[in-house]
């Protein structure tokens, strides 16, 4: 393989992170711009009345995971751009630290095992598709 094609590789994987993280914050965005339907305003409701107290401080559920589903999207956007702007700056990452090419298709088969555990097909399309872009890329 080409060192163009390995790079190409590795971006296309670490592209997949971006488009789960913006996908994701997307789909947080559209959700909480509408009205919710009558059973969901109820769960949403049970979950603003549940407090929960975290290291001192005290939190309402609905809060507390709409926190971790706002950091978990950026994170995984960020984690992306951060390979992108390695490879950017070091094109020939993959033959110069293939760690960074090992840990993050670690990290992307870790995310496509929880994806299949628990949620829909888009993120589990997008974690194969960068856990073999990795895989090929260190494949060389």
């Amino acid at each position: 393989m080409t060192p163009d094609r390995g790079l190409a590789l590795f971006c296309a994987g670490a592209w997949c992170w971006v488009a789960v993280g913006a996908a994701h914050l997307a789909v947080v965005l559209l959700k909480h711009t509408r009205a919710p339907r009558p059973a969901e305003a109820a769960v949403l409701a049970a979950m603003r009345g549940h407090p929960v107290r975290l290291l001192g401080l005290t939190r309402d559920l609905f809060t507390l995971t709409l926190g971790y589903s706002v950091t978990m999207g950026c994170l995984a956007v960020c984690g992306g751009a951060v390979s992108l702007l390695v490879a950017r700056a070091f094109p020939d990452v993959v033959a110069r630290a293939p760690e960074l090419a090992g840990f993050d298709l670690a990290a992307s088969l870790l995310a496509l095992a929880l994806s299949v555990k628990f949620f829909p097909p888009p993120p589990i399309v997008a974690f194969a598709i960068a856990s073999v872009c990795f895989a090929l890329a260190l494949a060389g």
